[in-house]
């Protein structure tokens, strides 16, 4: 089974999500508790291949999350709402936050809280 596209936000290092959403407009409904985790610490799960390709995407999922930093958040992206992935993090003490990508692209932010 192909692994998930995993990647930390290294054109922006050392920036906070604040300071980049501002320069782009989209600020609006960010958490309080993501306005200060820092792009380097963003680790980037994209699973529509392992979808496409008829995978299961939680195990690789799961091993993302392991390596996201108490400071960072983990950025995932599918073409659906991961809503029973968000009720397993919910109860491991991660809180989520979702954004509408392109078409069918969903973008789900998961953070500690604070």
């Amino acid at each position: 089974m192909p692994t998930p596209t995993v990647s930390a936000h290294a054109s922006h290092k050392n920036e906070t999500l604040t300071k980049i959403r501002l320069t782009v407009g989209m600020m609006s409904d960010l958490p309080e508790e993501m306005k200060h985790v820092q792009t380097d610490l963003v680790v980037e799960v994209d699973v529509h291949r392992i979808l496409a390709e008829g995978g299961k995407p939680f195990d690789p999922i799961m091993q993302a999350v392991g390596t996201v930093a108490d400071e960072g958040a983990l950025r995932l992206r599918a073409p659906f709402m991961p809503s029973p992935l968000i009720r397993v993090l919910a109860r491991e003490g991660w809180a989520h936050w979702v954004e509408r990508g392109r078409g069918e692209d969903w973008v789900v932010w998961f953070y500690r809280p604070r």
